[in-house]
C-alpha cells in the first residue's frame, strides 16, 4: 500500500470512496465527482497536500482530507484539522491505520 498526495484526476476515486463510506455506514450520499470538485478542490483554502489518498495497484483504499490550524492572529500553525477520513473497505482499516 502506497499514500500520495491528490492528484486532479482523483475526483471520481474520491467521490466514490466518500460514496462508499457512508454507504457503508447506511447514510445515503449523492456526491459525483463534479460535486466533489466544487465542494472540496474549487474552495481557495484547498491544498492538494493535505489530502491524502491511500491505494494499493492503483485501486483507492482511503483518504484523508485536512487543512491547517491557524491561530486567532491568522498565522499558520504546525497543526492540521482532520475534515474526512474516508475508507473503501473495512477490511482495509487495519493496513490503513498501519500507514
Amino acid at each position: 500500500m502506497t499514500i500520495r498526495t491528490y492528484q486532479n484526476a482523483d475526483a471520481k476515486a474520491c467521490s466514490k470512496l466518500w460514496h462508499e463510506h457512508f454507504d457503508a455506514i447506511g447514510l445515503i450520499s449523492n456526491l459525483d465527482a463534479q460535486l466533489w470538485e466544487f465542494a472540496v478542490v474549487s474552495k481557495l483554502f484547498f491544498d492538494s497536500e493535505l489530502l491524502l489518498i491511500a491505494h494499493e495497484e492503483d485501486q483507492p483504499l482511503a483518504f484523508i482530507h485536512a487543512t491547517w490550524e491557524f491561530s486567532d492572529e491568522g498565522k499558520k500553525l504546525d497543526q492540521a484539522i482532520i475534515n474526512a477520513l474516508c475508507v473503501s473497505n473495512v477490511s482495509h482499516a487495519d493496513s490503513i491505520a498501519a500507514c
